[in-house]
Order: C-alpha cells, then structure tokens, then sequence
C-alpha cells in the first residue's frame, strides 16, 4: 500500500506537524519579540546618543553649563527634572544621558535612579488616590489578571521582575496605583531596586560613547547583556508562576 502523501515520517499526518511547528513557533514569539525589542533600544539609545551629541547646545557645553549654574542646588534641580519627565512621557534615556554628562555615570546614575523612581512614586500616588476611577476604566486584562495573581504571589518580587522588563513605562506607573497589593512601600522599593540596572547601563552608554566609536560602543560587554535584563525579569516571572503552581497543588 503507497503512503498518503498526506503523512510523513511515522505515519504522522503532515497538518499535524505543521500545526505543532506553529505551536512552538507562537511560543517562541513573544520571546523572540522582546529580545528584539531590546536590541532596537539599544540600536535608539545609540543612534539618539549620536544626534543629541552633535547639537551644539551640547557640544559647547552649554547643557553642562546651565544645570551647574545651580550650584550646590544643581542635584535637586535635576531631581525636579527628572520627575517632571517621568510624569509626562517622557522617555527616560533623556535625564539619565543628561545626568551622565553633566555628573558622570556613576554619580549621574545615581541621581537618576532616584530621580526616576520619584516620579514613578508621585504617578503611583496620582493613579492610587487623585484620578482612580479614570485609571480603572484605563486598565485592560493584563492589568487583572496580574491583580488576581498577586492574591496568591510576593507582591514585591511581582513588581521587582515587572520592572526588569517594563523599565519605567509611564502607563505602568499609574495604573500600579490601582493595585491595591502594590504598598507605598512595596512599589518605591521594588521599582528602586528593579530599575536600577538598567539606569546605570543606560549612564554608562553614554559616558561609553563620549569615549568610544561606534563599534567599540556595540561590541561592549555590558552593552552586549543589555538584553539579558529582560530575560532575568522573565525568568524570575516564570520561576515565581511554578512555585504559586505547585503550592496550589
């Protein structure tokens, strides 16, 4: 008897290996998509780093000039700034390569990261008690499936691997006010600690470029394992779903 040529090795149909390589295919997506959005971030930053660079408003000095014109009160002025960026929009890379110019990447880094996580507070305590109703209407199913997750979860391991992958979206930082699991204390702890690394990553690409080429920029180590950022929020995620998993059994 001739095999169907509908079948393929082992007799098995061949729509069924096609829809079970389309199976694994959808499971490698997402994935696939964050790893690559992470490198088109790092692509931005750069290209970003490259224009911004050659302004001259910054190739004389004069961005240096005029937040140092604060003198000692220079830190606190920038810490207004960066809290006024995080409350409307603005994407974070801009105060954290401000302050790596200005202060260095170390200290810049510093200052940004408790800049950032500032305003991310003060969104946090908008969303929690000033405009909650306009906040709820907001929040779609992934929002309330991570409120029923939390139910059963770490709150703050919850929120600290959120970060590692959201970074500090704007739309997160006042939607997390309406979930009542997330504390004050809670969120400024996590959102500190879950934010950090890739602040100061961030501040020394900067710094990095001020220094190096292009190439030299893109095959650094450290830049290298951006991406893996990601991954580390995604697979604490994963390691916190199987341990809730096998405590329900």
């Amino acid at each position: 008897m001739s095999e169907s040529p509908d079948s393929v090795d082992g007799g098995m149909p061949s729509t069924v290996a096609g829809h079970g390589v389309l199976e694994r295919l959808t499971r490698r997506l997402p994935a696939l998509i964050g790893r690559a959005k992470d490198i088109l971030i790092l692509l931005g930053i750069v290209a970003i780093m490259s224009w911004v660079s050659r302004l001259d408003f910054f190739q004389n000095g004069q961005i240096r000039t005029l937040i140092q014109s604060f003198g000692a009160a220079a830190p606190l002025a920038f810490l207004f700034f960066c809290v006024l960026t995080t409350l409307t929009f603005i994407p974070a890379m801009l105060p954290i390569g401000l302050a790596s110019i200005v202060f260095g990447h170390t200290q810049g880094g510093a200052l940004s990261l408790v800049g950032i996580t500032s305003g991310a507070c003060v969104a946090y305590l908008i969303g929690r008690h000033s405009v909650p109703n306009v906040v709820n209407r907001l929040k779609g199913q992934r929002f309330a499936l991570i409120e029923r997750w939390l139910g059963a979860s770490n709150s703050f391991l919850c929120l600290l691997c959120l970060r590692l992958v959201v970074f500090c979206d704007p739309t997160f930082n006042y939607l997390s006010g309406t979930i009542r699991d997330f504390t004050p204390r809670v969120y400024a702890a996590g959102t500190l600690l879950g934010i950090a690394p890739r602040t100061f990553m961030i501040s020394y690409f900067f710094d990095l470029f001020t220094r190096a080429s292009w190439r030299e920029t893109l095959t650094n180590p450290l830049v290298l394992s951006f991406p893996l950022i990601r991954v580390a929020g995604v697979l604490l995620f994963t390691l916190l779903v199987k341990r809730r998993a096998r405590g329900a059994a």
